[in-house]
């Protein structure tokens, strides 16, 4: 595990959080919020082993003891394909050149004395975009159909399939302007932007929660979100596909909760809510654990890796699946964003709606859960309903 220092605004580990103003009845919100530079410590995780020495440079570094709630202390930045470190049997697309340069994980250190400066959302003149899809939609609707025969098949019930929105913009983007503008307007329990070092930059404004808890806590719990439609649809509820495809989700990360939990301490409440957004709404259900007393949160965060919402169902398997037809590494994208606060509440972002800022390039990935039910043309349209809801006044229309 390689470890460095910085004392560079714009070095890696400089992060924006912002939990917006919409009450939420699961108390979806960051631990703290505002503007974070200068980590005195950042570790860049290649390999398994990277990956628990600095899981356990986290536990050693809270042994020593704690401090005050909503102060910040670490912050970790987890890739798609670092879930192989906690489940070395998942897929993995083999064409990853966008991301050679990128660690898998990067976890960074605050000082004891560090503050968040309060910088809140405002809106900014961002450049307009072009944007490009790859697959095609024809492409994409392709790759649902051999997804389906998989389905078909007996290998899966369900896999989230993704494509690219590239984005040319007119002009120099700024993707800390972009993120705080974005929030103004959409107002997202877990908005984030991030220098990820190494040209790297994450918008994201992302509704879901892979984990919370606390370290030297018991309860552990998972807000999977699966099942999508326009804002205020009395639909959603009601329809049996979504049930079918939510409910899958749900029992998959009660699996993956009860691998770290105490037996039968693992629970859902509620099962399958609305979570409204401006643009969107989904259902939401809440999963619960209680921790064995040989497990801690940290070890919840490797049972939920990769996330369930963003695999499918059984997960192994469908992780083979998606590599196959999408044919590229994710990256940033259903990755993990963590915070841990100086008392040691840990709050995990799944990286959904997240747009990808690499020098002069732009992307944004968005995605859906395939079952045998799904219709691919109107799967095509929910990915460019997703991408809209955070593009929206930036680009005319996604292909």
């Amino acid at each position: 595990m390689k470890s460095t220092m910085h004392h560079d605004e714009q070095s890696s580990g400089s992060l924006w959080l912002d939990s917006g103003t919409s009450p939420d009845s699961n108390g979806h919100a960051w631990p703290w919020s505002g503007l974070l530079t200068d980590p005195v410590e950042c570790h860049s995780i290649s390999t398994r082993k990277d990956w628990r020495a600095a899981l356990q440079r986290v536990r050693k570094d809270y042994s020593r003891g704690m401090g005050e709630a909503g102060h910040p202390r670490w912050v970790a930045y987890i890739s798609y394909e670092a879930g192989s470190f906690c489940e070395a049997s998942v897929g993995e697309a083999v064409h990853g050149e966008t991301f050679e340069a990128l660690p898998r994980a990067l976890f960074w250190r605050f000082a004891d004395t560090a503050q968040a400066q309060p910088v809140p959302p405002e809106t900014f003149d961002v450049p307009k975009a072009r944007a490009s899809t790859h697959p095609s939609a024809e492409e994409h609707a392709q790759r649902i159909e051999r997804c389906r025969a998989h389905i078909g098949a007996g290998d899966i019930y369900q896999a989230n399939l993704s494509r690219r929105i590239e984005l040319d913009f007119e002009r120099d983007l700024s993707a800390f302007e972009l993120t705080r503008s974005l929030q103004k307007r959409e107002q997202h329990s877990y908005a984030a932007w991030l220098n990820l070092g190494y040209g790297f930059e994450i918008v994201s404004l992302t509704p879901e929660c892979l984990l919370k808890g606390a370290l030297g806590q018991e309860k552990v719990s998972s807000f999977p979100i699966k099942g999508t439609a326009a804002p205020g649809s009395k639909d959603l509820c009601a329809d049996p596909k979504e049930q079918a495809e939510h409910t899958m989700i749900v029992d998959l990360v009660r699996n993956d909760l009860g691998r770290v939990s105490k037996s039968g301490r693992v629970w859902v409440d509620p099962l399958i809510g609305a979570r409204d957004m401006r643009t969107l709404r989904h259902l939401e259900s809440a999963v619960h654990g209680e921790l064995r007393e040989d497990c801690d949160v940290l070890d919840a965060l490797e049972a939920l890796l990769p996330g369930g919402s963003i695999t499918g169902a059984p997960k192994i398997r469908s992780t083979e699946i998606i590599a196959d037809l999408e044919m590229c590494q994710r990256g940033p994208y259903t990755g993990a964003l963590m915070t841990i606060d100086a008392a040691g509440n840990v709050v995990v972002s799944l990286l959904i709606r997240t747009l990808v800022k690499h020098g002069d390039d732009a992307w944004l990935d968005v995605g859906g859960g395939i079952v045998w039910d799904s219709d691919p043309a109107r799967e095509v349209e929910e990915t460019r309903r997703k991408a809209m809801a955070h593009l929206e006044g930036i680009v005319e229309q996604i292909p």
